[in-house]
């Protein structure tokens, strides 16, 4: 029996890594506000567990998330970037919900979070810690440089497919089926530093509870973490806190619109949704 690996089968290994690695996927790139002026104003040792804590709860809250590697998730300096291993819709679930657990962590752990959803052709090598791709740069130039309030944007490499692919779907569960998909994508309006207002796609993070089902009113919980933010910022750091507000009160006045029309026909809200925009004339 021969011990070498049949020159094929390498081919075939090579190949189908290769195509795992350099495809299209979804991104995530998040910003951690105020990260230079946390790490100059804290003790080094201060800093770092606080930054341990904040990747002990990640790691606890998305376990079931990270299971067999279909989401990675890298911290680089102020920068948390998330990957998926496709762009199925399952692959769009998962990182839905990852994103929505980072900003309810984060903001646990005392930071603050902004960030943006790009799509395409990306490489990922977990293990050598090597990615690039147009989606990074895109994901980048929009969240870092753009938004104005804590939270996810969705660059529009990803809205094609969210309106094809966030849609209900079952998936078994322990021994149960299970509802997954149709993850509370909004279009309304959300501040951006070069233009002011603008309806772009974007994740309402308050639209999930702690067990991340959705859709759900979590905006106590997130009031709460907002006002703990307040005591740690003074001046123009504070329009982020304003805007956010602004946003996810917009945005739960929508769905509550939305869920009263799907009630009258015992249906369910169907995401994204979108505000209807009103013009003078």
């Amino acid at each position: 029996m021969p011990t070498e690996t049949p020159e094929e089968q390498v081919k075939y290994s090579r190949n189908t890594r290769v195509t795992r690695d350099e495809q299209e996927r979804f991104v995530l790139l998040l910003d951690i506000m105020g990260f230079s002026a946390f790490i100059q104003n804290t003790p080094f040792d201060e800093a770092k567990e606080k930054f341990e804590t904040f990747r002990e709860k990640l790691d606890t809250r998305a376990e079931n998330l990270l299971k067999r590697e279909h989401v990675h998730i890298a911290f680089f300096s102020d920068s948390i970037l998330v990957t998926t291993q496709t762009n199925k819709a399952q692959d769009l679930n998962l990182i839905s919900k990852a994103a929505a657990v980072l900003m309810q962590v984060s903001f646990e752990c005392g930071f603050a979070l902004k960030g943006c959803l790009a799509h395409g052709k990306f490489y990922y090598h977990p293990k050598k810690r090597i990615f690039f791709g147009l989606p990074l740069v895109n994901a980048y130039q929009l969240g870092d440089q753009e938004i104005k309030y804590y939270g996810i944007i969705v660059h529009h490499t990803a809205e094609r497919k969210i309106r094809d692919l966030n849609k209900p779907f079952t998936k078994l569960v322990g021994e149960k089926d299970k509802t997954q998909g149709n993850n509370p994508y909004v279009y309304s309006e959300v501040p951006l530093k070069s233009s002011g207002w603008s309806c772009h796609c974007h994740l309402a993070w308050n639209l999930y509870d702690n067990k991340l089902e959705s859709p759900i009113d979590n905006w106590s919980t997130c009031e709460k973490y907002l006002q703990q933010i307040e005591l740690t910022v003074s001046g123009a750091p504070r329009i982020y806190i304003d805007n956010t507000r602004r946003v996810m009160l917009k945005d739960l006045a929508l769905y509550e619109a939305e869920k009263k029309k799907a009630e009258t026909n015992n249906q369910p809200v169907i995401f994204p949704i979108r505000e209807e925009l009103t013009t003078t004339k």
